[in-house]
């Protein structure tokens, strides 16, 4: 997306005791720093989406609040934008809250179209494979995507299409003797981003060479 209306946080300045972690976004091409593991795993969470086109960690601050509260993340698809506050595990959920932080917030951002939505986000018990393996192919991709090229991509999405059964990672790795295992591993990883292919037991198995892969 380009004139992104927010294109980054309003600011890096750590909470007092938070754990603090620097990451690459693949939809926004930059450095962020997330502050705490919800907010790392809602960051993989619109990694993984791919209806999300575009994202920013902390964009706003909600005026009058006290202590003050920063907008975890605004969240953009193709027919809207959203504004995502992070519940907090330890709050019992507020119907009537959800939906109006504060009035004329609200009132504010209904105006620029922004849909506010309060998040609760992932349990690491609960979500362990999907955690893990989605951070495993953001940094594939963080590290070699650049390596990527168009023409590999179609190849594989192009076999997978003619497939009628799912295929595994192994597999997928050694019909190509003229590519680099690494980088088919690598474009395999970049389709599923994309929502082109899925790993249809990502949400429940570690990734590796047996993994099953189909066309989306």
């Amino acid at each position: 997306m380009t004139n992104l209306r927010f294109p980054k946080a309003i600011n890096n300045f750590r909470p007092y005791k938070s754990h603090r972690y620097d990451v690459f976004g693949l939809k926004v091409n930059r450095t962020l720093t997330l502050f705490d593991p919800p907010a790392l795993y809602t960051w993989l969470q619109l990694e993984a989406d791919p209806l999300v086109l575009s994202y920013c960690e902390r964009p706003a601050v909600i005026p009058d609040t006290t202590p003050k509260q920063i907008i975890d993340f605004w969240v953009a698809y193709s027919s809207r934008e959203e504004f995502w506050l992070l519940q907090s595990g330890k709050v019992k959920p507020q119907p009537d809250k959800l939906t109006m932080p504060l009035p004329a917030f609200t009132a504010w951002a209904t105006s620029q179209r922004l849909f506010v939505r309060h998040v609760q986000p992932m349990n690491r018990f609960e979500h362990t494979h999907f955690l893990d393996n989605w951070g495993r192919i953001v940094r594939t991709l963080s590290a070699n995507r650049r390596y990527l090229t168009s023409q590999l991509l179609k190849r594989v999405l192009d076999y997978m299409a003619g497939m009628a059964e799912p295929q595994s990672l192994s597999h997928l790795m050694q019909i190509y003797p003229d590519e680099d295992p690494a980088l088919v591993h690598t474009a395999v990883f970049s389709l599923i981003h994309a929502g082109k292919l899925r790993c249809s037991d990502i949400d429940s198995q570690p990734l590796g060479p047996g993994s099953m892969v189909v066309v989306a």
